[in-house]
């Protein structure tokens, strides 16, 4: 039986390693594991996690307080992934901090007018569901 995730992963996985290591030729990018404990970082780019009885993309109850928990989903401000990490004393960001950071370099690179993440974040209007 053919696996559309497992494959569609190896290919992501694959296409960001080649990606990451054009800047950084010694990192390891790995994929497949729901077991956070010793990692410092963990994106979640994917609707797992992201409303109460969904399934996790990890195991929750293994995350350490040292370890920052980032999701990009802009649908909702703060996913039952987060709030799981919250509860264990992560670090977290919500999926419309990445627009907010990003946005002035946008700008820049377009030759617009430009602001601080801040003071967008300041004048956004955001209405979560």
């Amino acid at each position: 039986m053919f696996d559309g995730a497992g494959f569609v992963r190896g290919v992501l996985r694959k296409r960001l390693a080649a990606r990451l290591r054009q800047h950084y030729p010694e990192i390891e990018v790995t994929t497949g594991s729901t077991d956070p404990l010793g990692f410092d970082l963990v994106v979640n780019a994917t609707p797992l996690g992201m409303k109460e009885g969904y399934p996790m993309p990890l195991e929750v109850s293994r995350l350490s307080a040292r370890t920052f928990v980032v999701k990009l989903v802009m649908k909702t401000e703060t996913t039952a992934l987060l709030a799981e990490a919250i509860l264990r004393g992560c670090n977290v960001r919500v999926g419309s901090d990445m627009l907010f950071e990003q946005t002035p370099a946008y700008l820049e690179f377009f030759g617009r007018p430009s602001t601080s993440a801040d003071e967008h974040r300041s004048l956004a209007t955001l209405q979560y569901q």
